[in-house]
């Protein structure tokens, strides 16, 4: 267990608030994953399906 010397010799890093964010929605923060590990062709959203589909 890390003890108040650990975590005071580290203070910067614990407390650091990049590279963290807040997404506005929870396809903002869906998508940061997905970027995050690589998937792609997500990017092309509602608009990428043809008029008149179900998606």
């Amino acid at each position: 267990k890390p003890t108040a010397d650990d975590i005071a010799a580290h203070l910067a890093e614990v407390s650091a608030t990049e590279p963290f964010s807040v997404p506005a929605s929870i396809f903002d923060e869906v998508a940061g994953i997905w970027t995050r590990l690589g998937i792609t062709g997500w990017e092309i959203g509602a608009e990428g399906f043809p008029e008149g589909s179900n998606q």
